[in-house]
Parts: structure tokens; C-alpha cells; sequence
């Protein structure tokens, strides 16, 4: 019954969307983290765009008010070309864009027929070079296995991080660890990004009597902030 609503409701869109000129949204998710949900969103988006050779997708992704986590939304938005090329689907079908506003995590899918208008044009982008105080880029479950970790809201972003560190190199990098696991990973994949150990450190996270157990990594961009006389 399940693949029959999927295939009417593809049906449907075809005869709407494709009928028509105009970019049309089909879907909008929410998810806090990875799992099947939100493959499953991006996997029948695929099916829809299918429905015509000469179409093109569109996910927008919302940075909230850009004021943290900036790094977990350019990592789960580059993870879209991952997860299509995982799914043998042309990652060149489907473009991206970044825009501010909405929750943190929010996607829309959008249809774009032959010869439409790209209902968004410029993409949010973080502004480092105004960064003046120490910034939370991203967080991730390291030891967590997602289902579809490409499409999680909270993958990592290490290639992502180091970029914004060389191209600022008076920025530097702080993780926030709590495990020796979790240690050992972050060195790999830094080392994998070409990114000098003097341009981060690593600290253990402080258990209080208060503290949240949390099974989260945290990521930060220290800007070198002159001090006053």
C-alpha cells in the first residue's frame, strides 16, 4: 500500500509541477539528527525529479539566525552530492543553496522544470572575517552510527573546518572531546584534511555534578582577539 501511495503521489506531482514553468516546493523536513526519516525524504525527492529528464532539484537548507552551527549546515549540505552519487542518482540534478531564518535543520525540496526561474538566488554565506569572539561551528555524535550519516544535521564537518582555519590563519581550532575514541578520530580526520596539529588543540570535556552526559563533540573557530592596553 505504501509503494502505491508513493507512486500516486509521484504521479500527482508530475501533472502539477511539470504542467508548469514555475519552481514548485513538494516537501519540507525538520530532523535533529540522522536516521531513516530523512533518507527516505531525500530518496522519493529523487523519484520525483526522475519524472522528467530535463528537470532539477533544489534543497534549501536554513542556517536559523547564523549565530552557531554554521559548519553542520555547509557539512550536511555538501552531504547531499554524497548521498546522491551513494543512491547512483547524478549529483549534478540536484543544487543546494543556504539561506537564513526558519530552525536550524530545516529543508525544503523544490521541483525546478525546464526554463524556470530558481526561486533563490543567493546563498547564505557566514561572514568570518567579523568574527570576534570564540564561535560554535558544529557538533557531532562521533560515536554514533547513523543510518545515512551524509544527510545527518549534526555530521561533523572536518573537511569543512579546516578550510575556514587555512583560509584564516590567524584562527584557530578547539574540539571538545569525551572519549579517547572520539580523540583518535578527530586527529585522523584532521590529518586526512592536510591541517597542521599546531592550528587546533583538543580538550576533554569538564564532567561536573551538574553537567548534561552528553555523547556530543564539539567543534569551535577562535579568532586571535588583540587585547586592550
Amino acid at each position: 500500500m505504501k509503494k502505491i501511495l508513493t507512486i500516486l503521489l509521484a504521479l500527482l506531482i508530475s501533472q502539477v509541477v511539470f504542467g508548469q514553468s514555475e519552481a514548485v516546493k513538494v516537501n519540507e523536513f525538520f530532523r535533529s539528527g540522522g536516521g531513516c526519516d530523512i533518507q527516505n525524504a531525500f530518496a522519493n525527492f529523487m523519484e520525483e525529479i526522475k519524472q522528467d529528464k530535463e528537470s532539477k532539484g533544489l534543497v534549501v537548507f536554513y542556517a536559523g539566525d547564523g549565530k552557531e552551527r554554521f559548519g553542520n549546515v555547509l557539512a550536511q549540505k555538501n552531504g547531499v552530492k554524497l548521498f546522491a552519487e551513494f543512491m547512483n542518482f547524478p549529483s549534478e540534478r540536484i543544487l543546494t543553496v543556504i539561506l537564513e531564518g526558519k530552525s536550524l535543520s530545516t529543508q525544503e525540496f523544490w521541483i525546478i522544470p525546464k526554463d524556470a526561474k530558481m526561486p533563490f538566488v543567493e546563498s547564505f554565506n557566514f561572514d568570518w572575517t567579523k568574527l570576534v569572539s570564540k564561535y560554535h561551528f558544529s557538533e557531532a555524535c562521533l560515536s554514533c552510527e547513523p543510518s545515512y550519516p551524509e544527510l545527518s544535521s549534526r555530521r561533523a564537518g572536518f573537511k569543512e573546518f579546516a578550510e575556514v582555519l587555512k583560509q584564516y590563519p590567524k584562527f584557530k581550532g578547539e574540539i571538545v572531546v569525551n572519549s579517547k575514541e572520539e580523540l583518535e578520530i578527530v586527529k585522523k580526520r584532521l590529518t586526512e584534511e592536510k591541517l597542521p596539529r599546531n592550528r587546533y588543540e583538543i580538550n576533554w570535556r569538564k564532567i561536573t555534578k551538574i553537567s548534561v552526559v552528553t555523547s556530543l563533540v564539539d567543534f569551535y573557530i577562535v579568532p586571535k582577539v588583540s587585547k586592550s592596553k
